[in-house]
Formats: C-alpha cells, structure tokens, sequence
C-alpha cells in the first residue's frame, strides 16, 4: 500500500477535541427545533404539567445514556451502536443495530427537511405569502443542500459550526425563558409540577415524560466520533454526561417558562396549534424576534442534519470496508478525510425519501411518517444496544449490576411502553412507521444470512476495529483486568487471617460451600451464575431485589395518593421495603449475595441510600459488623447511657418517647453519627455533608409539592426503625463494650463458641408458620447465622429445621408473644441500664446497636 492510499484508508485520527465531541452531542439534540416540535408532541400527553414531564423525562435521559456510556469506557469506533453491539452479541446483531440507527438518522434527515417546508409553510403568511404546494418539493431539495457541504468539507469544520451555533440557540432560548418568567403579566406557579394536570393524570404524565425523554437523547450521536476523537474513551464520555445535562436543564427551565407563558390551564391549545413555541415568541418579544427564532430554527434543523449525517456515514463506513454494503461508500476523500462518497448518498436518500413521503402522504402525513420512522428506529437500535450492554459484561469476570443489569433492563421495560404508547391504537399512516422499520430489519437480518453464507464473519472485527481507537484485543484486556480486580476465585471473600480463626472453630465447608453450574442450566442462568455467589440463590436473591425496589418505588407512588387506605398501604410498603433492604445490606456485608467484591461494594452502597445507612461510612460498618461476630461482643462508638446521664434533661425527653413507643435511642445515634465526623474530623465527614443535603433537599421538595406524601415517608422510616430495633433487642445477652473513636482500644477477652452459643438467641416470627419469617429475611435465625456466618438467608430456615432444632437448647428459641411481653415490659429501661437481663429473670434486650448505625 502506498502512503497516499493509507491516508485515505481510514478516518483521520486525533481529528477533533471535546469541544467538537459536545458539539456533536448538542447539535444532534436540535435545541430550538425541539422547541418548537418535540416539546409540542410531549405538551400533547403532559398539558399543564409539561415541567413536570421534562422534570422525569431529564431522569430517564440518564437511564438512555447509560448503555453507551458504559461501552464507551472500553470501545470507541466509528461504528458507535454497530460495534458496542457487534463486539458483545456478535456480527449478526452488531449489523442490525447499524442499519436501525442508520434507518433512525436517515429518517430524521428526511423529517427535518420536511419540517423546513412545514415551517415555511407556517410562518408564510405571516408575511403575506400563500406559498404554493409546489414550492414544498423545492424546499425539501434546496434544504439537504447546507449539512451537505458541511459533512462533506470536513469534520471539524463542521463541528466548529456546530459547537457555536448550538450554544447561541442555547443563549436564546434561556434568555427567551427569562423574559416569560420575569414578566409582570406571568403567574408563575408551582402547580405545573402536579400531575394531576396532565391528561388522564399520571399515565398521561408518564408517556409525555418518555416523550420529552427522547427529545432530549440525541447527545448518544456522540460515539459515532469514537475513531476521531482524541482520548476518544475519556473525551466521549464526558461529552455524552455534558451534552446531556445541558439540554435537560435548558429544557426544564423553557418547558416552565413556555407553560406559564401560554397558561398552564390552557396547554390543551398549545398542543393543538402547529408551532406554538413561536407564537410564544410573537407574543413577548415580537414579530422581528420571532422571525429571528425561524432563522435559528433552521440553523438547529441543519445542525441536527450534520450531525445524523455524520452518524450514517460512519455506520455505512465501517459497513462497506466489510464488503456489507457497496465498496464506494467506503472512500474517502484525501484531502477532507471524510467518506464523502458516503455524504452524497446519505443527501440523496434523505431527499428522495422526503419527496416520496410528501408526493404519497402529503405535507403533514409525510412528517408524521418519516418522525415515527425515526423514533421506531432508535426504540429499536436502543433496545438492541441495551441487550448488548447486558451481554457484554457476561464475557468479564466483573459485573456491575446496577450499570449492566438493573439499568439497561429498565431501559428496556421504558422502550416497550414507548412503542405501546406510540403505536396503539394502530392508525393510518402512522402504522407504516413499525412496518417499514421492522420491514427493515427483517431484509437485514436475511441480507447478512446470505453473507454469511460466503464468509464467517460478514461484519468484519477487524474493519471495526480498524476504524476505532481501541487496541486490538480489547475485550480480552478488559476481561483480564476485571479478573484481576474482582478477586474472584475458590477461596473465602474474606481473606483476613482474623475470620480465618474464627472460621477454624467451624465449619468451613458449610460456610463457603463449593458451587458448580448445572450441566442443565438455561441460557439466563449462566450468567447470572457468575453474578451471585451461590447458584440456589440466584431465584431468591433476585426476588428480593426485585420486591425491594419495587416496593420502594411503589410505596412512594402510594403515597401520593389521596385515598386514605392507598396511603396506609404506601407507608407499610415503604417501610417493609427498607427492612428487606436492611437485612440484604446485612447480607452483603457478609458476602453471601454476589462474588465480585465490587459487586457486593456497589449494591451496598444502593441499599444503603434506600435504608438510610448511607450516613455512616460503610467500609468501617462493614468492618465492625464482622468484628462483631470474630469478638462475640456487642461494641459500640457512642456511650449513650453515659451521655444521658450527664444531660438528665434530654434523659427524661428520651424515657419519656421510649414510654411512648418513640424510637428516642435510635434516633439519638442516628444523630450522633452525622455529628461525630465534624466533631473529630474525619475524613468522610464532607461525604456524609453532601448526602445529608441531597437526603435533605428531595425531602424538603416532597414536602412542598405534596406534604403528605413527606409525612409518610416519616412514618415509614419510624415503623422500619421500630421493627429493626425490635429484633435486634433479643438475638444477645452480650455485655455492651464502648470504643470510643481516638482512644485507645477497649480490651475484649477472648471468648469461646460456647459463650457466643449460650448468650445468642433465635427470635422467631413464629415457630408454627416459618414463612413469616421471610420478612425479616430470615434474618431471625440467629443461632444458625452465628454459627455459620456465611450461610446464605435462603438456607438458614432448612439448617435451622434439620439440625439445629434438635441440638440446641430450647431455651434459645424465643417465642414471639414472650418477645413482645419483654419489648413493652422493659421500653424504658432498655434505654438507661446496660444489662441486657436474661430470659429466667427478665430479657431487657439491647438497644442502638443496629448494624446501619456505625460511628
């Protein structure tokens, strides 16, 4: 090969900075022409509660994100969606989520020029023109003409255009907003965040919310630079969170702004006129102004053309240098480096496309199509992307669950009600939108068949990897640096020689048994066997996630209900939910769940924030409560009983809430542990800052949108907090041993099995029906959990029937009605005496000893 054919084999490296990556990512959101069109379309569904709907759809753009944000931190390539897919589920599915996105880019190319001949067509007469229909084909050719030229000179030059323009509709579109919002004549309010505004109340609110969601999701056009880009890994993913942020804030202040502008009453006329976000402008600034928002408009529509063409380009790039499409789409020019062969049909196709669209369908129907085209493509290519994500982390050692499992499977659970919402009723024309794209599909799936029958790997790895930035073995890289940092092998989770001496006087084998995958196991349970740590918990391990944050999630919805037995139902299903989470939180800390350390890191940190544990610092809980089980002694940081009794005012408020069934103590230590990072500045004392206010502030924003709903959060917590301390009372008749933070270490004596026996008790939901113990998570078997600390919740109830019923004493199973005998009898003096008592003279019970309030 010669050195001017090298030049123009490949895409020009280092070509562009972030600066042009953000350009990329902005442009494609279009911020003026999803002002006047997507905000419209999600006005539609929301009315009045279009800030609201914006509010939740700039959440979900984090969730669409997600997926090629996490391929980005290991593979960057000009085949973007193509080759994240392609590299995780093979050549077949990598080719099918390249001809959706370039279906998807393609159709919205064809919808914007569209749009252009509408918009004229609109703001015509204003002027007083009546433009012919003829004019319209014009329009639609003349339009293709600018992001042309653009695309095909260059793509930094391009992008140069793209990152000043998009910040100068940015500018305008707040400063419009400023102007709405400051005006004498505007009520501002905060009842547009209520959904009961939008039609049919909360449904309508969501599917306006997944509307304004995907009008603000354009910044993933970002990885098609993935071959460009200088630090393309680094640079891509910043720019994807960036761009993102940027458009979702925008948008959250110009939906408020236009909402109140228009009337938050009358929003039902906003969605119905044709382009009411100009009439806006009209209204407050003038004609002049307005006419200077159409010329912007069209500047926004032909930075959203050059950033879909760059992305079809890429795509159909990597697709002719595998011989999937025709060679010449694959040239390059040598002096722009830029597929121009590729540009020129991509305007052609667009061109042809929208002209056929308005010759069949009309002016109207031809943009209602070609948009739902679009929108069907990116569902689908999405879906695709996130099937790989969850694919992509099977192959490693390591798996975040929450990043590559939790989020891309509610991104998919958000797609399928978006094509439920956008399709049903099927209608014409809007029905030939999924015919066409699945249609689409369809002939791909069959056309790579056809090569593949030629060759066996169509989709060629190393034309992908060619046009990319990556090494040439990435996966294998990144598989073995994850084995290595997830320490995942035959041997215990917790290495320390300290357990391993405490282990010693057990069993071993019953504490980290040898797991093996079925030669049956289904194709799903494969890879979650190399999720969790024991392949019988897979099935109840994920119902208990599932029920947490379901349960959660669900509560919180229940509690902005204003039917009085929904609610009730809202605060017990909140608070079981964070007692499962405690008790999961529990679990982790003793590994039982996942076998990736990091894993099992991440999760806790999730069900902390859902609990309430997120205030304490979870290495050292997680230490402590280990600590707990190699000493068998209860040690805590913060001598309360000392402390109320130096302070016998705040000593006779807290007997008096504990004779109340308050919580006092709890709560107490709850308070210390915010306080004592400060006091004795520690190091983690800013973090536990920063999640006070974010706790603090979504609270304070409950209780001002709907104070009820706060209220109940309140109640819940307290009934969580209650039942916790409640078990926790009588599982030890251990002596309290205080280790103040900074002084020296308390001397604990080295004591047996058989004291940790003796002075351990198994509290029992009941003895009669063991289901009921599900809800403490078994967590009630403590005899058996000391015994074998590693024993996962789902075996403790089978250990505890088969063996342990008839080894122990029964004395050391507690009947539940002695239990709550002893919890009422002894409330206050559980909280001033240090003697836990014992079940032949009186079981006291300990208190604030929790495992989520470690100093």
């Amino acid at each position: 090969m010669t050195r001017s054919e090298s030049q123009t084999s490949s895409l020009p490296r280092n070509a562009v900075n972030f600066w042009h990556v953000l350009a990329q990512g902005l442009i494609s959101n279009g911020p003026l022409a999803s002002m006047v069109a997507a905000l419209t379309a999600a006005a539609g569904y929301a009315l009045g509660a279009l800030p609201l709907a914006y509010l939740l759809g700039g959440l979900m753009v984090f969730l669409w994100i997600n997926t090629p944000y996490q391929f980005s931190k290991k593979l960057a390539g000009a085949g973007g969606m193509a080759y994240f897919v392609g590299r995780s589920m093979g050549g077949r599915w990598g080719y099918l989520a390249g001809v959706a996105y370039v279906v998807y880019y393609a159709a919205l190319l064809a919808t914007n020029i569209v749009f252009f001949s509408l918009l004229v067509q609109s703001v015509a007469p204003q002027l007083g023109w009546n433009m012919p229909t003829q004019m319209a084909y014009v329009f639609t050719i003349l339009f293709v003409i600018p992001s042309t030229i653009l695309t095909y000179l260059g793509v930094r030059s391009s992008l140069n255009y793209g990152v000043i323009t998009a910040l100068v509709e940015m500018v305008m579109l707040l400063i419009l907003s400023a102007v709405i919002i400051f005006s004498p004549h505007t009520i501002n309010t905060a009842a547009v965040y209520h959904p009961a505004l939008a039609a049919h109340g909360i449904s309508g609110l969501a599917v306006g919310a997944l509307v304004a969601s995907f009008g603000m999701s354009g910044s993933t056009a970002a990885v098609y630079l993935g071959a460009e880009a200088k630090t393309a890994h680094r640079t891509i993913r910043a720019a994807l969170y960036l761009a993102s942020g940027l458009v979702v804030l925008m948008f959250i202040i110009v939906s408020y702004s236009l909402t109140v502008g228009w009337g938050y009453l009358h929003m039902s006329q906003f969605a119905q006129s044709s382009i009411p976000g100009l009439l806006i402008v009209q209204h407050y600034l003038g004609l002049k102004a307005e006419l200077l928002f159409v010329l912007f408009v069209l500047n926004s529509l032909i930075g959203m053309n050059v950033a879909s063409t760059i992305v079809v380009t890429r795509i159909t790039l990597t697709f002719a240098h595998s011989d999937l499409w025709p060679k010449f789409l694959g040239r390059i020019h040598p002096k722009y480096q830029t597929p121009y062969a590729a540009v020129l049909t991509v305007g052609a196709v667009a061109v042809l496309a929208g002209l056929l669209a308005e010759s069949i369908l009309g002016l109207s129907n031809a943009f209602l199509v070609l948009i739902l085209i679009a929108t069907m493509g990116e569902f689908l290519g999405h879906a695709l992307g996130n099937v790989g994500l969850l694919k992509f982390y099977d192959r490693s050692a390591r798996y975040h669950v929450i990043a590559f499992g939790i989020l891309p499977a509610l991104s998919l659970v958000l797609i399928a009600f978006g094509v439920f919402f956008t399709f049903y009723p099927p209608i014409v024309p809007a029905v030939y939108a999924p015919i066409i794209m699945i249609g689409s599909l369809v002939l791909a799936y069959f056309h790579y068949g056809y090569h593949l029958r030629k060759r066996s790997q169509p989709l060629s790895e190393a034309v992908l990897l060619h046009f990319s930035s990556d090494h040439p073995e990435p996966l294998a890289e990144f598989e073995e640096e994850n084995r290595s940092r997830s320490g995942i092998t035959g041997s215990p989770v917790i290495p320390s020689s300290m357990f391993e001496r405490y282990f010693d006087e057990g069993d071993k084998s019953m504490a980290f048994p040898e797991t093996h995958l079925p030669s049956s196991t289904t194709w799903l349970h494969r890879p979650l066997h190399k999720i969790f740590r024991y392949s019988d918990g897979i099935v109840p391990n994920l119902a208990a996630l599932i029920y947490i944050f379901a349960g959660y999630f669900g509560g919180w919805f229940l509690l902005f209900s204003r039917h009085i037995a929904l609610f009730v139902l809202g605060i017990i299903l909140l608070a079981h939910s964070m007692i499962i989470s405690a008790y999961f939180f529990h679990e982790l800390v003793h590994h039982t769940i996942f076998r990736s350390k990091s894993t099992n890191a991440r999760m806790m940190t999730v069900m902390s924030w859902i609990n309430g544990g997120c205030l304490s610092y979870l290495p050292r809980a997680e230490k402590k409560h280990l600590a707990h089980h190699f000493q068998k002694a209860d040690v805590i940081s913060f001598d309360f009983r000392a402390w109320l009794h130096k302070h016998p005012l705040f000593a006779k408020m807290v007997m008096l809430l504990e004779w109340a069934y308050f919580p006092a103590v709890e709560m107490l230590m709850r308070g210390v542990m915010v306080i004592q990072p400060f006091s004795q500045r520690l190091p983690h004392r800013y973090r536990v800052l920063t999640t006070l206010i974010i706790r603090s502030a979504l609270w304070l924003g409950i209780l001002w949108w709907h104070w009820p709903a706060a209220l109940g959060y309140v109640l819940a917590t307290l009934l969580f907090i209650t039942v916790l301390r409640f078990i926790d009372a009588f599982q030890h008749t251990y002596e309290p041993i205080v280790a103040t933070p900074g002084a020296p270490s308390p001397e604990i004596p080295s004591r047996s099995r058989t004291y940790e026996e003796e002075n351990t008790y198994t509290n029992l939901l009941s003895q009669k029906w063991p289901v009921l113990n599900l809800l403490v998570l078994n967590f009630v078997y403590h005899n058996v959990h000391h015994a074998m600390p590693s024993m996962p919740w789902h075996r403790l109830r089978q250990y505890h029937d088969q063996h342990y019923v008839q080894e122990a004493k029964p004395s050391q199973i507690l009947p539940f009605r002695q239990q709550l005998i002893w919890y009422h009898r002894y409330r206050v003096a559980r909280a001033v005496t240090s003697d836990y008592g014992n079940i032949d003279s009186g079981f006291v019970g300990a208190v604030g000893v929790s495992f989520l309030t470690v100093l």
